[in-house]
């Protein structure tokens, strides 16, 4: 009788020890599934994760459009208790990066079936698209990784699938229709397709015929060739409109053998911001690295770095840089009045693929460079990008080392270094003795 209670107080821990085990199984994050029966509807697609044993401190989740031309991402939606929370595309995109912070800890240990954003889309097309799920951070509240499993979501387009035909002897199958002057060309956008400059809207060839290239006109002065690789076109364009009008879009659809011309007449419009005071003298200017980022002042979108922006009212401004593949950055100045800027600076773009706890954008102090020359009138270029003619001040310089060529008529060309110290002045003296000159150098 003892040894037989024995054994049961053994099996019972034995279950007590195995349950739990049982009971917690591993973490999935799905992606939800939707049928959209009419091309241009929309719908809202959340993303789950089904339990979280141990909370969830943030993640870094990317979601692709296996199938553009069939349905695009128009939004992110990202739940309440995220913090520090960023979407690096502007839409419609077939590629989303989504970051998000639970500093809070309201996802708390032992939830389930927590939302951790949802996206919404637009169908441009019939077909299936499936959208894939990349984790490139998921922490617990312990700053763990998570290891979940990932379901993709599938969304269908049009009314169903119309069932394939089966031939017969008595009804053998048609040969393809060779394209012998049948190309109707024809796309469609996915909304907006209106909005503040600079706006960004994306095309979809929906021609007729078996045309496989394509030229797109977007009216702005720029324009787009692609084609089709083995039956699929191999990019429908997203085109960036920057100026401020009414645009129409011409797309012409051929083959060798025929073509054709379609034309929506203002189908885009694009509104000036609404742009901070100007007649006044305050100075604004900013530089990048990488070169090429739209630079926002409360929210007036005024073009891509390096940029000099004069005229504005002395006040504070939200000045944010935005750049495809890099974090936003955003900071506030105050500008002022006067001859001289009141913000002279190169902000380090940061990349996405940065982790938690990197989130620091570093900031450059910057110099300038005085040159003067005797006789004046020299022509200087820094680092082969030409500056202007002595006697030159050149602002907004990295610290380090650059290189400087001057030229004149009538003396030898010459090359030599020069040092930029942050926040200081470079002054460097060039007395010239033809055919050569000499140089004195100062840092003020």
């Amino acid at each position: 009788m003892i040894q037989t209670k024995h054994n049961l107080c053994i099996l019972m821990l034995m279950l007590a020890l195995t349950i739990p085990a049982l009971a917690s199984a591993a973490p999935a994050i799905t992606v939800g599934s939707v049928t959209i029966p009419v091309i241009g509807e929309t719908a809202t697609i959340p993303v789950l994760l089904t339990g979280a044993d141990t909370g969830v401190a943030g993640y870094q989740i990317q979601v692709t459009s296996s199938s553009p031309d069939v349905a695009v991402i128009t939004a992110v939606d990202l739940p309440d208790w995220s913090v520090m929370s960023e979407v690096t595309e502007s839409f419609p995109a077939s590629v989303i990066d989504v970051t998000a912070v639970d500093l809070e800890r309201v996802v708390s240990p032992g939830m389930t079936d927590i939302e951790l954003f949802s996206f919404s889309i637009s169908a441009v097309g019939e077909g299936d698209a499936q959208f894939f799920v990349s984790v490139t951070e998921l922490t617990d509240d312990a700053g763990d990784a998570v290891q979940a499993s990932i379901t993709p979501g599938m969304v269908h387009v049009g009314a169903g699938v119309p069932p394939t035909p089966q031939n017969t002897p008595e009804q053998p199958a048609e040969p393809e229709e060779l394209a012998t002057g049948s190309i109707e060309a024809a796309f469609t956008y996915v909304p907006p397709n209106n909005g503040f400059a600079p706006l960004k809207v994306m095309f979809v060839d929906l021609s007729t015929g078996l045309p496989d290239y394509f030229e797109w006109d977007f009216g702005d002065g720029e324009t787009f060739v692609t084609s089709v690789v083995n039956g699929t076109v191999v990019e429908n364009p997203s085109h960036i409109y920057r100026a401020p009008g009414t645009y129409s879009v011409t797309l012409t659809a051929s083959n060798n053998t025929a073509s054709d011309i379609h034309t929506e007449k203002d189908i885009i419009t694009v509104t000036d911001p609404n742009v901070p005071g100007k007649k006044a003298t305050g100075i604004f200017q900013m530089n990048s690295h990488p070169q090429g980022a739209e630079v926002y002042l409360n929210g007036a979108y005024f073009g891509l770095t390096p940029i000099k922006i004069t005229d504005l009212r002395p006040d504070y401004y939200q000045v944010r840089l935005k750049m495809d593949g890099f974090r936003d950055w955003v900071r506030a100045y105050e500008i002022g009045s006067g001859p001289y800027p009141s913000c002279r600076t190169t902000v380090a773009m940061q990349p996405l693929y940065q982790g938690y706890g990197q989130h620091a954008i570093s900031e450059y102090p910057e110099g300038s460079a005085y040159i003067v020359s005797y006789p004046d009138n020299v022509t200087v270029s820094i680092d082969d990008q030409k500056m202007g003619a002595t006697d030159l001040m050149v602002t907004g310089l990295l610290p380090g080392e650059h290189t400087i060529s001057l030229q004149r008529d009538g003396f030898a060309n010459w090359t030599d270094s020069l040092r930029i110290e942050e926040t200081r002045t470079t002054m460097q003296v060039y007395t010239y003795e033809e055919p050569y000159f000499k140089k004195t150098s100062t840092i003020l």
